[in-house]
Parts: structure tokens; C-alpha cells; sequence
């Protein structure tokens, strides 16, 4: 799969609730299994910095991808997810929300995960350095 650039060719993609590596976004997609755990969920357009408030660091204005959305939009999206998880989840055991941000995140970054597999990256795949095929 060929990721080729468009308008989104920097998507920029943070992770709600946990700090993840690339392997607990793969894990996370077996909802089942992660929802009450390991909820990852992915928001298309917005920087990291649209997690915090006040003024921006200098090196952050000069070193960080743009965002593609507000930061009113982008913290209502922030809450939404949080409220998600922690509201209508865990305290109402009501899932179909989260998991539906849960499916969309990981359509998002199916590319990316792809890619990485692709090229061997060592969270996915261990290095094989064998010699022969069934080693």
C-alpha cells in the first residue's frame, strides 16, 4: 500500500487517554478485548499541543505541524472522547460510542500501520536475521 500525499499528507493524529506506541494502536483494534483497558482513539488534524492550554512554547510555534482544526475543535473533540470512555463507559457501562471512535481511529491509521509492517518495523515485526526460511 502506497500512502501518497494529499491534503492530509501531515495528519496529524494524537492519541486520547493513553500515550501510545504504534503496537497498542494495533492492539487496540480488537475492541473486545481493549475498550476498557486500552481505548485508543485518534483525532484527525490536531497537534499535540491542542491538549494543553495557554501560550504555545517558541519551539513548539516553530518546530510543530500545523493543525488542521481549531482548538475549540479540537478540545470539544478531546472531551467528547474522554467523556466516552470515562462517563458513558466506565461509569454506565454504555460502549457504542467509544467503539464506534475506536473503529474510526483505526481506519485512520491503517495506512500507517500497514507501512510500518511493511517495512519491518521492529515494534510489529521482530528483525528476522536468519539464514534460512524456517529458522
Amino acid at each position: 500500500m502506497m500512502i501518497t500525499p494529499n491534503h492530509s499528507t501531515h495528519i496529524t493524529l494524537s492519541f486520547i487517554l493513553v500515550l501510545a506506541m504504534h503496537t497498542q494502536i494495533d492492539m487496540s483494534t480488537d475492541v473486545a478485548n481493549a475498550k476498557k483497558t486500552l481505548p485508543v482513539t485518534l483525532i484527525e488534524g490536531l497537534t499535540h499541543m491542542q491538549f494543553a492550554s495557554g501560550e504555545v512554547p517558541k519551539n513548539v510555534q516553530k518546530k510543530d505541524l500545523i493543525p488542521e482544526i481549531s482548538i475549540v475543535e479540537a478540545h470539544a473533540k478531546i472531551a467528547a472522547d474522554v467523556v466516552a470512555f470515562a462517563a458513558m463507559g466506565i461509569l454506565s457501562d454504555e460502549w457504542d460510542v467509544l467503539n464506534a471512535r475506536m473503529t474510526q481511529s483505526a481506519a485512520l491509521a491503517a495506512p500507517m500501520i500497514e507501512a510500518f509492517k511493511q517495512e519491518g518495523y521492529h515494534e510489529f515485526l521482530p528483525p528476522c536475521y536468519c539464514e534460512a526460511v524456517d529458522e
